[in-house]
């Protein structure tokens, strides 16, 4: 089975292991091939509603794996009650939402070894919480399809330093300077923080949007220092 682009790197970063949940998994895309590949020897695939948790058994009955999978509905990790798993894949789904399921269970979360985790927004929110809650940020990929960039992060119990806000917007690991991506994920933050400069006057009298302003001429300023190092 090909994966996307997205998808493909989030299967890179699962490690060898036992069993995985993949929470929210509509077809069963990841559970199906990290299976076939032998990354993993059992997997649970889940979501909330019954439409893609069908789609999801049909897809494992279609490629004989029912026998090494279980496919479950229910909200966020409360599936994982009686289940032993290595890992936890959260993919495609929004940064607040997998801050939302990890707080709500931390019991479950503190006997699962590793996360990973691709929000479709929040990543900047969702690493300073990861931060703020004994969780350690391992790896960080980036992945390109179709003319967006989407970020992944393996995680694990630990302890990581403070970062401020803007290196949790670009990454806070020495993995993510290595990635290939980089540079051009690094030009398309810039994009973004020229056109909020734009489009707010420099004389605006909104305190709110001032200060939004100047946060992103500070941010344009140092993202090209950063850009400038790498070509």
């Amino acid at each position: 089975m090909k994966l996307s682009p997205r998808l493909q790197a989030v299967a890179d970063l699962v490690p060898n292991c036992q069993c995985i949940a993949d929470i929210g998994t509509d077809h069963a895309y990841l559970p199906i091939y990290l299976l076939k590949t032998k990354r993993i020897q059992k997997a649970i695939a889940s979501d909330i509603h019954k439409g893609p948790a069908s789609r999801a058994m049909n897809h494992l009955h279609n490629e004989n794996l029912l026998s090494q999978a279980k496919v479950k509905i229910g909200a966020g990790l409360s599936i994982l009650n009686n289940e032993l798993v290595n890992g936890v894949i959260m993919a495609g789904m929004g940064g607040l939402m997998i801050q939302s399921i990890m707080k709500d269970s931390p019991q479950i979360c503190s006997r699962i070894s590793w996360f990973i985790l691709q929000p479709q927004n929040y990543i900047a929110e969702l690493r300073l919480w990861l931060q703020q809650n004994h969780y350690k940020i391992a790896k960080e990929l980036l992945a390109h399809e179709a003319e967006r960039f989407y970020e992944i992060l393996l995680v694990t119990h630990g302890e990581m330093k403070g970062f401020s806000l803007f290196d949790a917007e670009i990454g806070v690991t020495h993995s993510r300077y290595e990635d290939p991506l980089f540079v051009e994920y690094l030009k398309k933050i810039i994009k973004k923080k020229a056109l909020i400069i734009e489009n707010i006057p420099m004389d605006t009298k909104n305190a709110q949007n001032l200060k939004k302003r100047e946060k992103a001429l500070d941010d344009k300023k140092r993202l090209e220092e950063i850009l400038w190092e790498f070509t």
